[in-house]
């Protein structure tokens, strides 16, 4: 199935619509925290696009409405959706989250949220799925992927979660966000491509047929 995915947005207003997010599109996570001005957005447009857009959270994300846990697509509205972590479609996995360097700066319970980071919980039950995964969908990478964008101390858990996810599936495909650069890279047997602020990218996915239903 061809699917464009799409870097950070960070609520850019630019970016933050219909019309920049064309339907059977799936944006990286850091979406932004206030998604009633999905809709406040999509009324400016004069002929926005019909169609379902779906979204990882990020690490700049509204916890406070996402369900990260759940195991459905969590309807923000009519064109909107949020795949919760370890969501399985097809041979493609979906895993939010990351942990923010700059959340001493932010306010709990506004624009940070412990659930930010993948939990226990979490990991446990995406370790226990048994189908075959062939490409994993995440706003952030597995630690060991870390020097590909340039980074060499490795600061949160969430990073090293991930990095036992890797071994678990080795996927042969990772798409991510979170680090605001445009690289890709191989390693591990596996190809990387982090999408830059905004970025989009248009490729095949083995999903199922009725994913964007």
């Amino acid at each position: 199935m061809r699917v464009t995915l799409i870097g950070d947005i960070h609520q850019k207003r630019a970016m933050f619509n219909a019309e920049y997010m064309p339907p059977n599109s799936i944006q990286l996570g850091d979406l932004g925290f206030d998604y009633s001005q999905w809709d406040r957005n999509n009324r400016r447009l004069r002929n926005p696009k019909p169609g379902r857009r779906h979204f990882i959270g990020g690490n700049h994300d509204a916890y406070n409405i996402l369900i990260p846990e759940a195991d459905y697509l969590q309807e923000i509205n009519p064109e909107l959706c949020h795949i919760p972590r370890g969501y399985v479609s097809g041979k493609v996995m979906f895993i939010g989250g990351a942990d923010s360097i700059d959340a001493h700066h932010r306010i709990p319970g506004y624009d940070w949220f412990p659930e930010e980071r993948l939990s226990m919980m979490e990991v446990d039950c995406i370790l226990q799925y048994e189908g075959r995964v062939d490409v994993i969908i995440a706003h952030d990478l597995p630690a060991f992927a870390y020097p590909g964008v340039g980074i060499h101390n490795i600061v949160g858990s969430h990073c090293r979660d991930l990095e036992e996810i890797f071994y678990k599936f080795r996927p042969s495909r990772w798409y991510a966000g979170h680090h605001h650069k445009s690289v890709q890279f191989s390693v591990e047997g596996c190809h990387f491509k982090v999408l830059d602020i905004g970025e989009r990218l248009t490729v095949d996915l083995p999903l199922d047929e009725g994913f964007f239903s």
